[in-house]
């Protein structure tokens, strides 16, 4: 089971308005655009170590009418498209 956590060095700014917000990572100058469930999954991760499974719990807490099933997918996505654009990596232990 993997280990993932925000970058260390990083610092994100997040800007949220009603129903989008963007995020500027400061280590590589981009900025995303997230839709709140994007931007909600991320704040859960800040300070944080977490497997996806945690972060699915903890995102159907935050979503609980929400179909668990739909969830786990959207956060694996999510793990995966944060991977890729650099806000978070994996802990190798």
């Amino acid at each position: 089971m993997k280990t993932w956590r925000i970058i260390q060095e990083v610092d994100l700014v997040i800007e949220r308005w009603e129903s989008d917000a963007v995020v500027y990572n400061s280590i590589s100058g981009g900025t995303h655009q997230l839709n709140d469930f994007s931007v909600s999954v991320l704040i859960k991760m800040m300070g944080k170590q977490f497997t996806v499974e945690h972060l699915v719990n903890e995102t159907c807490i935050l979503y609980p009418s929400e179909n668990h099933s739909q969830i786990q997918s959207s956060v694996t996505q999510l793990v995966n498209n944060f991977d890729h654009i650099g806000l978070i990596e994996p802990l190798y232990k």
